[in-house]
């Protein structure tokens, strides 16, 4: 018993219990700076932080419903001062997923999202212009359009213009159109009593549709053009063990 009172956390397979992640990935997760060190006090002992639970239900929702990947996750962390920055993310997209703003952390005016993405105010004009930019409120930008402007300025720079990359603006105009048609026609036809908690299920219903099928369908493609890439190189193997 007295070991049990000066326990100082959760044991690995306790903590695998309470979130059903393997060993593997929570120390994979460690290993990459999204989860704390656990505290060592022997050995074979490491005992690990109680909030742990909470932090992998960040991670999980930040990979599997925002669409953040380790990288992205692990500069959020070193950005706002370490793991546990993500307690408050996760009640960001909790809000967000429930019907409020968007749940990117921080806002900047405009000249110090062109300092930070690298842009003029002349891109920074067009971006908006085409719609590949779309800031919550005019003149207030926040770290979704900070990554959404550098990656753009990043896909300029291989020679792709941003008039061809005005497709994402006019694709989510599209499936917002689409999906606020489906959402009027399933409240005319079952009138909601609170329209507020309506909006709210049906945002968050949608949010996770456009994860499933934009997920899926971009790993499609993404497989068939890896095997597009590797049939030449698959080829000119062949071809060179002939000659020998």
């Amino acid at each position: 018993m007295p070991a049990e009172k000066a326990r100082k956390g959760l044991k690995m397979k306790e903590l695998e219990e309470l979130t059903g992640e393997s060993r593997a990935t929570i120390l994979f997760w460690i290993s990459q700076g999204l989860l704390p060190p656990p505290v060592k006090t022997s050995a074979n002992m490491s005992w690990y932080d109680p909030r742990y639970p909470k932090l992998i239900e960040a991670i999980r929702l930040l990979q599997r419903r925002m669409n953040q990947s380790i990288a992205d996750i692990r500069a959020f962390v070193e950005q706002h001062g370490g793991p546990l920055a993500l307690l408050s993310a996760r009640e960001k997209i909790d809000d967000f997923l429930f019907g409020e703003r968007s749940p990117m952390w921080g806002s900047m005016g405009r000249e110090e999202l062109q300092k930070s993405a690298g842009i003029d105010s002349e891109t920074l004009d067009r971006m908006l212009e085409l719609g590949i930019l779309r800031p919550e409120c005019p003149g207030e930008f926040d770290e979704g359009d900070l990554n959404a402007a550098s990656k753009v300025k990043s896909l300029v720079s291989l020679g792709i213009p941003l008039e061809e990359l005005a497709f994402y603006g006019k694709a989510a105009d599209s499936v917002a159109r689409l999906e606020a048609e489906m959402v009027l026609r399933e409240w005319r036809a079952n009138p909601p009593e609170d329209l507020e908690k309506a909006r709210q299920k049906a945002q968050r219903e949608l949010s996770f549709a456009r994860q499933y099928y934009f997920g899926r369908a971009f790993r499609r493609e993404m497989e068939r053009i890896v095997r597009r890439v590797d049939q030449p190189v698959e080829a000119v193997a062949q071809k060179g063990g002939k000659r020998g």
